[in-house]
């Protein structure tokens, strides 16, 4: 099945990594060498890269080609240099697996392997070009694949399905405490100063929870209507 899969950690952390340069070297040129215009070209440098994120992504994306027809399964991996790489999943070397949605346009599996090791492979939700399979397709093959596994392995080599770590009781843990924190922040500064004082970062991170709840309870609905393996 041909796809396409995104290197999303590596694109996020060389993100964060660029976001914390700028924003260091902001707080030197505005505390240390008092420039008003090397902060402001600093600020722009540093939120430039919003307006490009197809284009980054579409760096860290690389053609693919699945095969779930045997154990191992085979993905393998076409460089922009015509090499390809070939990674090979053998089921007996599979803990555990479980599927989440980073964002509205992808789809993420997840496996936890025997040697303690944590692949994953993101794809678009949108074919990225006329010969790729669907998402919804290769993520349901694989479900199929590891399905009839599960039924002919022993109960100690079952591969477990598991939900994301968002509709976990881990992730409903993290949420309930940024909402708590949040709503101290907002009584403790509105008793000193005001509703009106409230800054808008406030507003920003009431935004964000939103966001988390309405991604647990997509990755949730979605772990229930799949069921385990």
């Amino acid at each position: 099945m041909n796809t396409h899969v995104v290197y999303r950690k590596e694109l996020f952390f060389k993100g964060i990594t660029y976001v914390l340069i700028c924003l260091a070297l902001g707080l030197i040129a505005t505390y240390l060498l008092k420039s008003k215009v090397t902060s402001i070209v600093l600020l722009i440098l540093m939120v430039l890269p919003i307006f490009f994120i197809r284009m980054l992504l579409n760096l860290f994306t690389k053609k693919a080609f699945v095969e779930l027809y045997s154990d191992p399964f085979l993905v393998r991996i076409f460089n922009r240099d015509e090499n390809q790489s070939e990674n090979a999943n053998s089921l007996n070397d599979i803990l555990s697996y479980s599927v989440q949605f980073p964002t509205d346009n992808m789809s993420d599996i997840k496996f936890k392997l025997k040697n303690g090791t944590s692949p994953y492979y993101s794809f678009f939700q949108k074919k990225k070009t006329a010969e790729d399979t669907d998402s919804e397709e290769l993520i349901n093959s694989f479900h199929s694949l590891i399905k009839n596994y599960n039924q002919q392995a022993s109960t100690e080599n079952k591969i477990v399905f598991l939900p994301s770590f968002y509709a976990s009781t881990a992730g409903l843990v993290v949420i309930s405490l940024l909402s708590a924190l949040l709503i101290l922040a907002i009584l403790i500064v509105s008793l000193f100063k005001g509703v009106s004082s409230l800054p808008f970062t406030f507003i920003f991170t009431v935004l964000i929870i939103f966001q988390l709840v309405v991604k647990r309870k997509k990755e949730l609905d979605y772990y229930k209507r799949m069921g385990p393996q």
